[in-house]
């Protein structure tokens, strides 16, 4: 199997990405169903880092 990526966040109109509530619940659900990496806005990268084994991108 490849390597999974979720990838959280809002997308506004003018095509920003905005951040989201209860990413850590997302991240760990991530985490057991077998995804290796998240893509998620800055101010959502301080709790996703909570769950250790994932890779963690953050959008600028």
């Amino acid at each position: 199997m490849g390597e999974r990526t979720l990838f959280i966040g809002e997308l506004a109109l003018d095509g920003s990405i905005r951040p989201v509530n209860r990413v850590l619940s997302m991240v760990d659900l991530a985490k057991r169903e077998g995804f290796h990496s998240v893509l998620l806005p800055e101010e959502n990268a301080g709790e996703a880092r909570l769950i250790k084994i994932l890779m963690i991108y953050i959008i600028t």
